[in-house]
């Protein structure tokens, strides 16, 4: 089986942010379901964005209907259980108290491992 793909040189239209699926779905309601209107409002009063096409909207207003939500649903994994808020405060302080200090010290003292500390301190800028 040969496959051909063509390179028009376009990236692939990026996934919808939270922002725009809400507005979305209020063009829908307004426009009274109304594809074309929907598509024209959405590329007006978001001009940065390219416009979804029908399939888009239509499995978007299905699934606010049926779940009330257009949000992602949450996704399966091990969940992150060093990288919460709490303990990239606690790092935070802890840093600007003792800047000194080591890493491997700074873990002992907050019982956070190593590697997930070293993490948080590069979302935090810190070293």
């Amino acid at each position: 089986m040969l496959v051909i793909v063509r390179n028009t040189g376009e990236m692939p239209s990026p996934k919808l942010s939270l922002i725009e699926r809400i507005l979305l779905i209020k063009l829908w309601y307004r426009n009274e379901g109304s594809f074309k209107d929907v598509i024209e409002e959405f590329a007006v009063e978001s001009p940065g964005s390219s416009a979804p096409n029908r399939t888009t909207i239509w499995r978007l207003v299905k699934r606010f209907e049926e779940f009330g939500t257009v949000a992602d649903k949450p996704r399966s994994g091990r969940p992150k259980t060093s990288m919460t808020e709490e303990n990239l405060q606690l790092v935070s302080q802890t840093f600007v108290e003792n800047s000194n200090q080591s890493t491997k010290r700074f873990s002992l003292q907050l019982n956070i491992p190593r590697t997930s500390l070293r993490r948080m301190m590069k979302s935090l800028k810190k070293r």
